[in-house]
């Protein structure tokens, strides 16, 4: 290639991705609950943010997933090392529940910057209850400490 369509190619492909990237937030957008807000935890030089996204659906035991929204983002370090999966704890009311079907579906995946949804199966409830108390995410080991989010039922 001459010098001209090496600086056209180079203009070129960045413009397209970054229209891509905002069609792509435009319609995940359209889809989100605009009622939960991110909780975001801060520390060593990583910043990681959790939303609940189905919480009414988990308080009247309607779904045996709950499903978080999770973004990671750095310039320090190598975000690939977390096992979002292996590293996700949950709690009611204190106690660690036993969780099953543990998936990771990533949006975003590149060292600096993930997004993604973690989704997690839990025990069902009888007929007619619903589930009361505290719910916690936490992940674990994440630049050297654990982060803990927390929501209401």
């Amino acid at each position: 290639m001459n010098s001209i369509n090496t600086r056209f190619y180079h203009i070129r492909f960045p413009v397209y991705g970054l229209v891509l990237a905002t069609v792509l937030s435009i319609v995940s957008l359209a889809a989100i609950d605009r009622e939960e807000p991110f909780q975001t935890s801060r520390a060593a030089g990583i910043e990681l943010s959790a939303r609940f996204d189905n919480r009414a659906d988990v308080r009247s035991g309607t779904t045996d997933r709950l499903v978080f929204s999770v973004t990671l983002d750095t310039h320090s370090t190598d975000l690939f090392a977390i096992d979002i999966e292996e590293s996700a704890a949950v709690y009611l009311n204190g106690n660690r529940l036993v969780l099953a079907d543990v998936q990771w579906d990533g949006d975003s995946e590149n060292s600096h910057h993930r997004s993604g949804t973690l989704s997690v199966r839990v025990p069902p409830l009888p007929p007619g209850e619903e589930r009361h108390g505290t719910l916690e995410l936490r992940i674990r080991n994440v630049g050297r400490s654990d982060r803990v989010f927390e929501w209401v039922l």
